[in-house]
């Protein structure tokens, strides 16, 4: 619902155009006979567009009231007028009305009016509000940006483009172009003018323009990149020019930097690459040289081979030698078996028959023992665990039960030596570990 403030200093004209606006569905959300107490409304209520009657009482006209809303609210005003004098239109200008009604009012005119202007204060609006948009846009971005009208002078300059050209925006405005955007050719050092005069004549869409350098009001030169361009209406027309550009110094650097670390990328790889090359070479004759070991390699494996099927056959033949041994052996040890039994033991049977002292009894007794050892199988376990004469025959005496003195005195040695071979004993036997006693195990062994 559109809400309308009227502003009348006559009350019942102003419930009449109140009754005609209601019926028309507009809301009057109040009444206000003076204009200090039109303002005093519009800052509680705020409405959306206000019939303000030119000739109002008090110290200030409905004139001085529309200027004083101009400033402070953004809300349309239409006049409510019964004179239309030249004097008085013109004053209502410089307010910039949104219209005017003579009274008496008409009802079709005054719908009209009201239509339009609210139609009228939306569209300038959206534009103040598009044109704020495109200067703050302007003003923040990183490009220098002039414009000007069709005939060259500067109508807006934004910060970068101050800075660059090295002049302020204020007396900028309304100069020729030529003075305040001087360029000169970046490898000639050739003056770049008349550049409207060549979009113009050739009626291009614009032109542009690198490696120029831009001079500013101090004369220092700065290289750029420049584009110009013409603003055309919906016919064409030029009404003036945009020109854009930037600084291309630490484009320049960059470029510089990158050109630098191309050189010196391109020298790394071409080291890098003969580095890989003796690399490779020093693999191929690393590779040929372990080729030829390989080789001689095979021909000392075919020659370990021939010697290792030597070996074997001899390592047969050594076997075959061994078992005859071992067979020869155990003949051997039969046959001394058969002739302690048959030879030797009768013998020994006569003298025990015969007068012995007891010195020769005892001798005697020590010699069948020893006799019956040879044949017994106890002694050739001993010697299956590698043990010397003389530890064969101290086990012998620990298996009878003898002790360590008693085989010190038969053996005539002397005590230490019998414990000596008892350790070397027990070592063979592998009893060094356990709780075993030794006479027990050696009786074991029959």
């Amino acid at each position: 619902m559109v809400r309308i403030l009227i502003v009348e200093d006559e009350i019942v004209i102003a419930m009449d155009i109140q009754q005609i606006l209601e019926k028309m569905g507009y809301v009057v959300v109040d009444m206000a006979l003076t204009g200090e107490k039109a303002i005093e409304i519009i800052e509680t209520t705020y409405p959306d567009l206000v019939l303000m009657d030119i000739k109002l009482e008090g110290s200030m006209d409905g004139i001085e009231t529309a200027q004083k809303i101009n400033k402070r609210f953004d809300i349309p005003v239409i006049y409510l007028t019964a004179y239309s004098d030249d004097q008085t239109i013109e004053r209502a200008k410089i307010t910039e009305p949104f219209g005017y009604i003579l009274k008496p009012l008409q009802k079709n005119e005054l719908h009209s009016a009201i239509d339009i202007a609210l139609y009228k204060h939306k569209t300038e609006k959206q534009l103040r509000q598009s044109e704020q948009w495109l200067s703050t846009i302007l003003q923040s971005i990183s490009d220098g940006v002039i414009t000007t009208d069709k005939n060259g002078d500067v109508t807006f300059i934004n910060p970068v483009a101050e800075s660059l050209t090295g002049w302020e925006k204020e007396k900028t405005l309304g100069v020729d172009i030529e003075s305040v955007f001087q360029v000169v050719d970046e490898k000639t050092n050739v003056s770049v003018k008349n550049h409207l005069d060549r979009i113009i004549k050739t009626d291009t869409e614009g032109i542009t323009g690198d490696h120029l350098l831009i001079i500013s009001k101090n004369g220092k030169k700065t290289p750029i990149d420049c584009t110009i361009t013409p603003i055309n209406d919906l016919k064409a027309n030029i009404l003036g020019f945009i020109f854009v550009f930037h600084d291309v110094t630490k484009y320049r650097q960059a470029e510089a930097i990158l050109e630098k670390s191309r050189i010196e990328l391109e020298k790394a790889v071409e080291e890098r690459t003969q580095e890989l090359q003796k690399i490779n070479k020093d693999l191929k004759d690393e590779i040929a040289e372990r080729l030829k070991v390989e080789e001689e390699l095979k021909i000392k494996e075919g020659d370990l081979e021939i010697k290792s099927s030597s070996l074997e056959e001899a390592n047969t033949a050594l076997k075959v030698l061994l078992r005859h041994r071992e067979d020869d052996k155990r003949e051997l040890e039969e046959k001394v078996v058969s002739n302690v039994k048959g030879l030797v033991l009768p013998y020994v049977e006569k003298l025990r028959n015969s007068r012995l002292d007891p010195i020769q009894a005892s001798c005697l007794n020590i010699l069948e023992a020893h006799l019956k050892d040879i044949i017994s199988p106890f002694l050739r376990k001993m010697a299956s665990f590698n043990l010397t004469p003389k530890e064969i025959q101290i086990a012998s005496l620990i298996k009878e039960g003898k002790s360590t003195k008693e085989i010190a005195e038969l053996l005539n040695i002397a005590s230490s030596s019998v414990d000596f071979h008892r350790h070397n004993i027990r070592t063979k036997l592998e009893l060094n570990n356990e709780k075993i006693n030794l006479q027990s195990y050696l009786l074991n062994l029959d």
